[in-house]
């Protein structure tokens, strides 16, 4: 792939960009609104305060960019990769980031509400009091994740895999669970209720009567 020489001029539009590669670029403060990216590379761009509202991002490269307080709103940014990246403090605001990874990104700070991220992969990632509100997290990847403190209301966690997570304090009560793997799981001090004890028993081999 070449270099892009796309000149992005704030705000971009309604605009098409089709495996331009805008990897390792400065592009602070950009604001996209309508635009379609596919197969398009950002790899190691600098992007802090990134705004993008109604976007599509369709199987790019967003792996150890820097996108501190960046904002999604309305994006879909299916099959986006977010490995290593760093998103400190950014916001994924009813977003359908379906596929996506976002393993070992830096997401102190990072705020999910609604939208979803099924089958996307959160391994190894430091997600320490999260709160996902109303996040679609269907058969997630969150194993062997920091989850000490959070809470999922209205999450639906169904068949995801929190095999070897950290779930100390964390609060589960108001998530949908059934077929979650939290074999290795800590599971110290974790809010659930009745009926997600007897899921977690099954998860872990008991037989529930």
């Amino acid at each position: 792939m070449e270099k892009t020489k796309t000149k992005l001029v704030s705000p971009v539009e309604g605009q098409t960009f089709e495996q331009e590669d805008f990897s390792g670029k400065e592009l602070s403060g950009l604001a996209f609104r309508g635009c379609v990216f596919q197969k398009c590379s950002f790899r190691g761009a600098v992007l802090p305060e990134l705004s993008a509202a109604n976007c599509q991002f369709l199987e790019c490269r967003f792996d150890y960019a820097r996108l501190s307080e960046a904002r999604f709103e309305g994006c879909v940014l299916a099959g986006c990769r977010f490995d290593y990246a760093s998103l400190l403090w950014a916001s994924f605001l009813r977003c359908k980031g379906i596929g996506s990874i976002f393993a070992e990104a830096a997401l102190t700070g990072t705020a999910f509400q609604g939208g979803s991220f099924s089958m996307a992969s959160f391994q190894r990632c430091d997600l320490r009091k999260f709160v996902f509100q109303g996040v679609n997290l269907e058969q997630a990847d969150l194993r062997e994740c920091n989850l000490r403190q959070a809470a999922f209301p209205e999450c639906n966690l169904r068949h995801a895999l929190l095999t070897g997570a950290d779930l100390t304090e964390a609060d589960l009560t108001g998530a949908e669970m059934s077929g979650v793997d939290f074999t290795g799981a800590k599971l110290k001090k974790t809010k659930i209720n009745l009926e997600q004890a007897a899921l977690i028993a099954q998860s872990l081999g008991a037989v529930v009567i």
